[in-house]
């Protein structure tokens, strides 16, 4: 274990890995939480579940950078772009990776939470109450949006140098 932590790659996997085990044991104990919507629970009988949709939402968003920074350092290894690969190196991995950490508080704190839709059985950030774009979530989206499709093309451009070379 020790030799594989020696690799910054390895460090990353690790805290993903912990991050995403985090993450499936919050969404299963919240959806199970909320499908009390068979029962009709709505948000105003237990209000203290945005706890655990804020850890949820750390989770997710965390889990999302991480994965961007794990294509970034694997990116920065193959076309040998040494001054990101010095942002690896040795314990700076363990820096690296506290970004993602904030970007998650960020996330969890400072951006509107879904709420549980009862009549759907799906979490929604419109509570159907009125203006669409009232609840709008822009981090959400732009989130959503900005890690998987940078990842998709630092993976795309990968592939191709291997195929490539």
């Amino acid at each position: 274990m020790r030799g594989f932590l020696s690799q910054s790659c390895y460090k990353i996997m690790m805290y993903l890995g912990i991050v995403d085990c985090g993450m499936i044991y919050c969404n299963s104990g919240m959806v199970d939480i909320a499908t009390k919507s068979i029962e009709g629970s709505v948000y105003c009988q237990n209000p203290k579940m945005n706890f655990v949709y804020m850890i949820c939402y750390f989770l997710y968003f965390s889990s999302s950078f991480t994965c961007f920074i794990l294509g970034l350092n694997r990116f920065a290894e193959l076309f040998s772009i040494h001054w990101l690969m010095a942002s690896f190196k040795g314990k700076r991995a363990w820096l690296v990776l506290i970004l993602p950490t904030i970007y998650g508080s960020y996330a969890a704190f400072c951006s509107p939470l879904p709420s549980f839709d009862t009549n759907l059985h799906v979490f929604m950030f419109d509570p159907m109450i009125g203006s669409n774009f009232e609840y709008a979530n822009v981090f959400h989206s732009w989130n959503n949006l900005f890690f998987p499709t940078t990842t998709m093309l630092m993976y795309g451009f990968m592939a191709y140098k291997i195929r490539g070379a």
